[in-house]
């Protein structure tokens, strides 16, 4: 990306890496999840004239709708088994 630097680009495909990553994991309850911020208004609005061509969110925010979910996979082990770890560990998932 023109004029971001070498740190934050890292940062920026880091994370959109690491969202693919947990949607691929847990495609088996896609319909449970919506992408929220950032990436979910920059694919919105993806060629959309006069809007700033460069994202710099850095995020991967998720929600889940609990009623959509199915028994299994559990969340928790699943994101475990991605590799990923609870940033708080007595959040309801940790």
């Amino acid at each position: 990306m023109s004029g971001v630097p070498d740190d934050l680009e890292i940062e920026i495909i880091t994370s959109r890496r690491a969202l693919i990553d947990v949607l691929t994991g847990f495609a088996d309850q896609i319909e449970a999840l919506t992408v929220l911020g950032g990436h979910a208004v920059i694919e919105v609005t993806q060629g959309v004239p006069g809007l700033p061509p460069e994202d710099t969110t850095r995020d991967g925010d998720l929600g889940v709708i609990p009623q959509l979910l199915s028994e299994s996979p559990n969340l928790s082990m699943r994101m475990t088994e991605l590799g990923y770890e609870a940033a708080n560990p007595s959040s309801p998932c940790g």
